[in-house]
């Protein structure tokens, strides 16, 4: 059978249940024609499945690495030296190249992206005018916003935009050795497929799938990239406007599973640990269940919280007037001991007041001088488990969670809203950007920001003008947004950064912070056990840590971002590289 007719067959069965991905990125230029194998809606609306499977593949979206890349992860479950283990220690210092074997798996999985949806693409226009015309444009709209990601992704991360435009299904021997198109002509493509899927598509929830507001959303962050700022304030206005998506006040809700396909979620990728069961191999890129439980938990690859965010989490002003904020939601009762913004997403060793794997972080969560500050809490399942490490998953291991995986959400929106809004500067620009942040803010039990517009709620006092857009850009740079999405999405972190020219700056300045580990004192007696040594952050060292607790039990924190510090170039490092692989074996592509 030739290597074509394979792919193709293996695109008509759903989940690809049976199929190769080594050989899914192989094609013969002596292929047969696909309308032999999509002749009606039904087959098409298979292949278009087996393209969204394909962002399903963890090298999809590389989020563990892309993670350690910015400054919201340390690589590894011991300190003070980064981990080795599949290369983490790589993308924490900066010094990955073309060579690196993630770098080449991303490349490929975003390729094999394109091209299933490239093969769905041009069935569905070989079936144009002989089938229903609303399914049509519906399977449409969507394999060419897939398609459009993809392109959004390669654009946003490989050589400066410059990538290969593969528009069709490779036909002739040529079409393998495509130069590089310059980066402004991908971001033309990519746009044109983006803004396709915005035109034809409904605004209506459509789960786990693309649809109007998804379109909306990656295009207007590619607008953004590019500073755009009025063009993308645009398609955020229309995501922000649409009444089928809202920011969620039920923090139950929040990263569990309960709360899956929340009306906050615009694209999700979803998982289930009931499909391809087949599929011994965690690892294997075919297997509908994600590692990011793994990633996250206590194991030598995973991505932990670093000492700087542990800290800001754990200090965010708490509203006293806020009921939520305090134990058991009693407001004659103290105050919780740390943030909602903190409980819902990573773990401090202060919160005693959440649940997690069965019992509570303080006692549940992993701490000390060797493990850290703190872990993420948003990709495990510490809802439905009791072990941390995930034993009693039905599977065997965190390896395989079916959690879902939330790539764009409607806070992001709202603050990159904000930022297009900061950027005009005047008065009732910055009125409105301080309200969408403090919808936000409201919702985690934050006090609020900038004058007081409501007599119910308590507004941050720090001495800052949050009037002034210089102050409250900062804040959303350094603040609001990597706490708010801290870890999420496709290199939001990342990306941010390398568009604010602040990547070098930034590891420079948290190369030089310090940070500290303390026991934590739960203080009566009859806890078991009353002390978390090492867990406690702070930017204080005392001469006793707790009382009845020695000195020595008090850790500094050392070796955060010192070689990101100091290797991090922006002519090698702002983007990856042309995979030396592809370069090898084309002989039209130059890294620039």
């Amino acid at each position: 059978m030739k290597i074509y007719k394979y792919i193709l067959v293996c695109l008509s069965i759903m989940m690809l249940a049976s199929c190769s991905d080594e050989n899914l990125t192989e094609l013969n230029p002596n292929n047969e024609d696909s309308s032999n194998f999509f002749t009606n809606l039904k087959e098409t609306q298979l292949g278009l499945n087996a393209t969204y499977s394909a962002m399903l593949a963890y090298n999809a979206t590389i989020i563990r690495e892309q993670t350690i890349r910015a400054d919201m992860g340390w690589p590894g479950a011991t300190r003070p030296n980064p981990s080795t283990l599949t290369r983490g220690d790589v993308f924490y210092t900066h010094t990955y190249n073309a060579s690196t074997p993630e770098v080449d798996f991303h490349w490929n999985a975003l390729y094999r992206g394109v091209l299933r949806a490239n093969i769905v693409i041009e069935a569905l226009d070989k079936l144009k005018g002989t089938v229903n015309e609303v399914t049509w444009k519906q399977q449409m709209g969507e394999a060419r916003f897939l398609r459009g990601i993809f392109y959004f992704y390669l654009h946003t991360t490989f050589n400066g935009g410059s990538v290969v435009l593969q528009k069709s299904v490779p036909k002739l021997a040529s079409d393998y050795t495509l130069p590089l198109s310059p980066a402004s002509e991908v971001l033309e493509f990519f746009r044109a497929d983006l803004k396709y899927a915005y035109d034809n598509l409904s605004g209506d929830r459509n789960n786990g799938r693309a649809n109007k507001v998804t379109a909306a959303t990656i295009l207007g962050t590619s607008h953004l990239y590019q500073n755009e700022f009025d063009l993308a304030s645009g398609y955020f206005s229309s995501v922000i406007s649409n009444p089928n998506y809202s920011i969620v006040t039920d923090l139950t809700k929040m990263f569990t599973t309960k709360g899956e396909h929340n009306a906050e979620s615009i694209f999700e990728l979803t998982y289930d640990t009931n499909l391809r069961t087949d599929i011994t191999n965690a690892f294997d890129e075919q297997s509908l269940t994600n590692r990011l439980s793994f990633f996250t938990s206590n194991f030598g690859n995973l991505f932990a919280v670093p000492a700087w965010l542990a800290w800001e989490y754990k200090n965010e002003a708490k509203d006293p007037k806020v009921a939520a904020n305090h134990i058991d939601g009693d407001l004659l009762k103290p105050l919780r001991n740390v943030p909602l913004r903190a409980s819902a997403m990573v773990t401090i060793a202060e919160d005693e007041q959440t649940a997690y794997y069965g019992s509570t972080v303080t006692i549940k969560g992993v701490f000390g001088a060797t493990a850290g500050p703190s872990r993420y809490k948003k990709y495990s399942n510490f809802d439905i488990y009791t072990d941390v490490n995930e034993t009693d998953n039905p599977t065997g291991s965190s390896l395989k969670s079916g959690k879902n995986v939330t790539l764009n959400r409607l806070a992001d929106v709202y603050l990159m809203q904000a930022e297009c809004l900061i950027t005009k500067g005047d008065a009732a620009s910055i009125t409105e950007a301080l309200r969408l942040i403090n919808i936000l803010r409201a919702r985690w039990g934050l006090q609020l920001l900038g004058p007081v517009v409501d007599a119910t709620r308590t507004y941050l006092s720090d001495g800052k003008d949050y009037t002034n857009p210089t102050t409250l850009m900062s804040h959303l740079k350094n603040i609001e947004k990597p706490l708010e999405l801290s870890a999420e999405g496709y290199a939001i972190r990342f990306n941010d950064l390398r568009r604010w020219g602040m990547l070098k700056s930034n590891f420079i300045d948290l190369a030089s912070r310090k940070y500290y580990l303390n026991a934590f004192d739960r203080g009566a007696t009859g806890f078991t056990p009353r002390y978390r040594f090492g867990a406690s952050i702070t930017k204080v060292k005392s001469a006793s840590a707790t009382p009845n607790v020695a000195p020595d039990f008090q850790t500094e924190i050392t070796n955060e971002y010192v070689g990101a510090s100091t290797n991090f170039n922006a002519a090698n490092h702002n983007y990856f590289e042309i995979p030396s692989t592809e370069v090898a074996n084309n002989p039209n592509l130059n890294s620039k």
